[in-house]
């Protein structure tokens, strides 16, 4: 009898070590995109409680514990696809076809912005011009016009607020000129600057990426998958220019040339009075098109944590938002 109640008693004081657990410490890892939820396998006749421990919980195991609770909500998600990253863990805490390719719409100016910043300085100027032309009238735009000159810092804001594909064809023309000084017009200065693009992506890792504009206008042979754009979240919140630009809800701006702007972010989660703000977000990027539906790269930093959310393929611009949200209340859990 002294033997089970001892048990019993050691089995509650477990449980509620485990309960009262916080983050365990020295978890992250040297390769941050290396597991995921999907990958830990664990059954449940291997967990057991044999005694009260003074070590802190695995990772992996809290994984698998919040895994059961959380699966239960996947099937009311209104994405097409989806992840989470936890910084403090150095988990893909969720993940859907990684690889698969997807088309990311005007996610890929966070890309344009990077390869520009390979190639320039941010107070460099640039001259809008003939380039202009290769919009297309359904497009988001910065209102530039022909003979505004802007600096290259000017331009990613451009891009990263409003969206503007005018700011990121100027900046993909004036850039490739400098890549190539024999680019005769504006159609091979662009076509510099996208072959940038994707030299820029292999450097960098991005094996399941082909660019073929610098907008993000749907194109059949313009692709990406999440596994490259988690990659490319990351080095976009470790640059200071495109971090300072996308976390910004609005900005009022005075061009090199004179002329002023005012541009908002298509970012609800970074603007104040939107009713999706959240504090805690830096950014990064939305896109929509109706081959990508409505897609959402989202970056948050609370309590010195990093979380990186990505939902794509959502029903419509809201949508993208409330998926977000609840995939970050509920991976807190974990």
């Amino acid at each position: 009898m002294k033997k089970k109640a001892f048990t019993l008693l050691a089995l509650l004081l477990s449980v509620a070590l485990l309960a009262a657990c916080g983050e365990p410490a020295g978890t992250s890892s040297a390769e941050p995109f290396a597991e995921s939820v999907s990958d830990v396998s664990v059954e449940a006749s291997e967990i057991e409680i044999s005694e009260v421990s003074e070590e802190p919980v695995d990772p992996l195991t809290r994984v698998w514990e919040s895994a059961a609770i959380l699966s239960d909500y996947d099937a009311s998600y209104d994405a097409g696809g989806m992840f989470v990253y936890r910084s403090d863990l150095g988990l893909v805490l969720r993940k859907q076809d990684m690889e698969k390719p997807l088309f990311p719409a005007s996610i890929t100016k966070l890309v344009t912005a990077l390869t520009a910043l390979k190639y320039a300085e941010p107070d460099d100027v640039l001259t809008a011009g003939a380039e202009l032309g290769f919009v297309e009238p359904d497009s988001t735009i910065a209102y530039i016009r022909k003979g505004h000159k802007l600096t290259v810092g000017m331009l990613i804001r451009g891009m990263l607020l409003p969206s503007g594909c005018d700011a990121a064809y100027v900046l993909a023309a004036g850039i490739g000129r400098r890549i190539d000084p024999e680019a005769a017009d504006a159609e091979a200065a662009v076509g510099a600057f996208v072959e940038a693009m994707n030299l820029w992506s292999a450097e960098n890792g991005l094996t399941g990426s082909h660019w073929c504009n610098p907008d993000g206008y749907h194109a059949e042979d313009h692709f990406t998958c999440m596994a490259d754009l988690l990659r490319v979240a990351d080095l976009a919140v470790s640059n200071a220019v495109v971090r300072d630009c996308a976390s910004c809800g609005s900005a009022d701006v005075v061009y090199a040339s004179g002329e002023s702007n005012h541009w908002d972010n298509t970012n609800l989660f970074v603007c104040k009075d939107s009713a999706f703000y959240d504090e805690h977000c830096i950014g990064l990027k939305t896109g929509t098109t109706d081959e990508a539906g409505a897609c959402l790269l989202s970056v948050f930093e609370e309590d010195g944590v990093t979380t990186i959310i990505g939902v794509f393929g959502c029903v419509n611009k809201e949508s993208r938002y409330t998926v977000t949200a609840r995939l970050r209340q509920l991976y807190r859990l974990v």
